[in-house]
């Protein structure tokens, strides 16, 4: 029974230790991505049509990709 529960303690350690890092990378790269199409959209906001063309992209990059 207690090398069951060894076993369980394993894996999670094993789990946390391989799978967090990358969740906080992941999240981190998001919000980095996140940061630049709000720079570029607030950038092109001279240009009206440049501002649509790239708000319709940033829907569909990051709200869109959210969703999936």
């Amino acid at each position: 029974m207690s090398l069951y529960i060894a076993k369980i303690v394993i894996v999670r350690i094993h789990y946390l230790w391989f799978k967090f890092p990358l969740y906080v990378c992941f999240c981190f790269s998001q919000l980095l991505y996140k940061i630049y199409f709000s720079f570029i959209v607030f950038f092109f906001n001279l240009n009206g049509d440049s501002l649509q063309t790239l708000l319709v992209y940033y829907y569909y990059f990051i709200i869109g990709r959210d969703l999936l």
